[in-house]
């Protein structure tokens, strides 16, 4: 399941993987990753990254819904 939060808003904005890879200094192939939420645990510098290549914040983006929360268990 993608992390569609994220690709909504990186395309509100305009925005594509390579495009927010160069405004965050994340490689490609992990934004590849974090979109296609194969990352288990994103790390802290690459969340406030994203959010503010996006103007918005890291729980608009990486706050899972209970919903889904407990879809995992």
């Amino acid at each position: 399941m993608k992390n569609e939060r994220l690709l909504a808003l990186m395309e509100a904005r305009g925005v594509n993987k390579n495009t927010l890879s160069k405004l965050t200094g994340i490689a490609p192939s992990t934004l590849s990753r974090i979109i296609e939420n194969k990352v288990k645990h994103i790390k802290q510098s690459h969340m406030q990254s994203i959010a503010s290549a996006l103007g918005t914040t890291i729980h608009a983006i990486f706050e899972r819904s209970e919903e889904h929360t407990s879809e995992l268990q």
